[in-house]
């Protein structure tokens, strides 16, 4: 085997482990999402954007209708005027959120903060819904509703990585796009909102 052809599998080998922890970390941050989105209550809420419970370590806030969470998008961690409590800084830095999502629950939301690199301050880049109560279709029909035929749909082939088979349809307005998703091994609804 010559010098060069050792290198090429070096690299390869090397990029296959770095692919295989990358999935098995992914796997695992997704895994502990979906516990426990779980084991959180979805239970009625009656104070606008004020309730709290905590999961053990982090306080959680509230939304009326977590659709409201896209409002922070693009805003500073100051610039939201949510109290620090609600903030988890772990794997990912982040607001944990619960409330509705067209009158069903979601739990175990998160608003999740990049740094900036210049003046070290956080900034709500992606929003993370997930409902175990609302199916792909009604969310879909209901996010027609609100926001227009979907920009495009489609499915992804079973991955295990993906959770199964993926259904997806984007929707847009004036400033977010939103994903809608639902994976085949998983019982929960996924909505993705990013700044357009």
């Amino acid at each position: 085997m010559t010098d060069k052809s050792r290198i090429i599998v070096i690299v390869v080998v090397a990029m296959a482990i770095i692919l295989a922890a990358t999935a098995f970390a992914y796997n695992r941050y997704k895994k502990n999402l979906e516990n426990t989105a779980k084991q959180a209550s979805g239970g009625p809420h009656t104070v606008e954007n004020t309730q709290t419970q905590t999961d053990g370590e982090t306080t959680i806030y509230s939304f009326e209708n977590v659709l409201d969470s896209a409002k922070l998008l693009g805003k500073s961690v100051s610039e939201s005027k949510i109290e620090e409590k609600y903030f988890k800084n772990g794997l990912l830095f982040e607001l944990k959120f619960d409330g509705k999502l067209f009158e069903k629950a979601a739990a175990n939301c998160s608003v999740v903060y990049h740094q900036n690199d210049d003046n070290g301050e956080y900034f709500a880049d992606t929003v993370y819904i997930y409902s175990y109560e609302l199916g792909f279709d009604d969310a879909a029909e209901k996010l027609t509703e609100a926001y227009g035929e979907p920009t495009a749909e489609g499915e992804e082939p079973f991955a295990r990585a993906n959770g199964g088979a993926v259904t997806w349809a984007d929707f847009e307005n004036e400033n977010y796009k939103i994903k809608l998703s639902s994976a085949s091994e998983k019982d929960y609804i996924e909505l993705t909102i990013k700044l357009k």
